[in-house]
């Protein structure tokens, strides 16, 4: 299972973290798992959705972006840390 660690030092208004897996699939789960924890409180977010999709990229910094990116844009374009509350 993949490791994080949030760097406070480095971004004021942002996040920053630091991501390790143990092979390519490993570290893009984590990456995935840290945006959205970082975006809501898992324990109040039933997780019921479920997405396919398929991205391609030139390199893979640009495949983890779209990915990341995917995954903010449908939170909160859906509302989808709305599914838990109440």
């Amino acid at each position: 299972m993949g490791r994080h660690e949030f760097l406070e030092t480095v971004a004021v208004a942002d996040c920053a973290v630091e991501i390790e897996g143990d092979d390519l699939d490993d570290l893009f789960a984590t990456a995935a798992r840290v945006v959205a924890e970082v975006m809501v409180d898992p324990a109040t977010v039933r997780a019921t959705i479920e997405r396919r999709a398929e991205f391609a990229a030139p390199s893979l910094d640009l495949l983890l972006y779209d990915l990341l990116s995917e995954l903010i844009y449908v939170k909160d374009s859906e509302a989808q840390a709305e599914v838990g509350a109440g």
